[in-house]
C-alpha cells in the first residue's frame, strides 16, 4: 500500500513539475518576446525621431537655397525697374523732343507752302492757245498779248509787264502756257476781263498757278461742289476753301471729309464779279508749272 502511494506521489509530482517547467518556459518566453518587441519599438522610434529631424534639416536648407533665390531675384527685378524707369524717363523724352520737332516742321512745311504760294501769286494759266513745235519763249508771249488785246478785248493788255512766259512741258495738247505778271493787280484785272469775255467761249480757259497741294484739295473740294449744286446751293471754290451757301469749308485729309470752318459775310455783289475767284472754277486745269523747253 505504502510502495503504490509512494509511485503515484512521484508520479504526480512529476507531473507538477512538468507542468512547472512548461508555465516557466512559456512565461519566459512571453516576457522574452515582449522584451523584443519593446525593443524594436523603441529603435524604430529612435529611427523616426532621426528620419524627422533630417527632413527638417533638408527643409531648412531648401528654404534657406529659396530665400536666398528669392533675395537675388528681387535684388534683379528692383534694378531692372530702375532700369524700365530710366528707359521710360528718356522715352518721354524723346517723345518730347519728337513732337518739337514734328511740330517745328509743321511750321517749317506750312512756311515752305506759303512762301511757294506767295511766288506763284502773279502767275496765271492760258489754255487754249495754239501751240506750235519747238515754241520759244519770245513766241509764247507774243500769243498772250495777242490773245489779251484780240480775244479779250483788253484794252492795254499788249503794255502789261511780264516777268516770263512759256509753255509747260505736258502732253496736252495745246500746251497751256504760263505767264508771271509783274503786278498782282494787272493779273487780276486780266481775270475779271476773262470772266466777262469767256462766259460762253469753252475753247479758252484761264486758271490760277496754285501749288500741289491747293490743286489737291481743290480736287476734293470739287466733289463736294457738284453735290452742293445738285441741291441747287450757290456755291463756288474759292482758293482751298468752298463757299456754299453762308458757310465756309475746307477738306480735312486726316478725317477724309469736309469740314465747316465758319461763315461768310454778307455779300451784296454776285461772286463772279469778285477778284477772289476764277472764271471757270469748277473745272480748274490741274496742270503745274515745270520748267520751260
Amino acid at each position: 500500500m505504502s510502495h503504490r502511494f509512494i509511485a503515484c506521489f512521484m508520479e504526480e509530482s512529476e507531473k507538477a513539475i512538468s507542468r512547472g517547467e512548461k508555465a516557466i518556459i512559456h512565461h519566459t518566453r512571453q516576457t522574452g518576446r515582449q522584451v523584443h518587441v519593446d525593443t524594436s519599438r523603441q529603435v524604430h522610434a529612435d529611427d523616426r525621431d532621426f528620419d524627422m529631424k533630417s527632413m527638417l534639416q533638408d527643409i531648412q536648407k531648401k528654404l534657406n537655397e529659396n530665400q536666398a533665390m528669392m533675395n537675388h531675384v528681387v535684388d534683379r527685378v528692383d534694378k531692372l525697374s530702375s532700369l524700365v524707369n530710366d528707359i521710360k524717363v528718356e522715352q518721354d523724352q524723346l517723345w518730347s523732343e519728337n513732337e518739337r520737332l514734328s511740330s517745328e516742321n509743321e511750321r517749317l512745311k506750312d512756311r515752305v507752302y506759303r512762301n511757294e504760294a506767295q511766288s506763284r501769286r502773279n502767275n496765271l494759266l492760258f489754255f487754249g492757245i495754239e501751240d506750235e513745235k519747238g515754241e520759244s519763249w519770245e513766241t509764247s508771249e507774243e500769243k498772250v498779248r495777242n490773245f489779251m488785246v484780240n480775244t479779250l478785248k483788253l484794252d492795254g493788255g499788249d503794255h502789261f509787264n511780264l516777268e516770263r512766259v512759256h509753255r509747260l512741258n505736258t502732253k496736252r495738247s495745246p500746251r497751256p502756257i504760263i505767264a508771271q505778271f509783274s503786278f498782282y493787280k494787272d493779273k487780276e484785272v486780266v481775270k475779271r476781263k476773262a470772266r466777262d469775255t469767256l462766259k460762253e467761249d469753252k475753247t479758252y480757259r484761264m486758271s490760277d498757278d496754285f501749288t500741289k497741294e491747293v490743286r489737291e484739295k481743290r480736287a476734293k473740294l470739287r466733289q463736294y461742289l457738284q453735290q452742293f449744286r445738285s441741291k441747287g446751293e450757290d456755291c463756288y471754290i474759292s482758293y482751298d476753301k468752298l463757299i456754299a451757301g453762308d458757310n465756309i469749308y475746307i477738306y480735312d485729309w486726316g478725317k477724309d471729309k469736309l469740314i465747316s470752318v465758319g461763315k461768310r459775310l454778307h455779300r451784296t455783289t454776285d461772286r463772279r464779279q469778285e477778284n477772289t475767284t476764277l472764271a471757270d472754277d469748277s473745272e480748274e486745269e490741274e496742270e503745274t508749272a515745270s520748267a520751260p523747253q
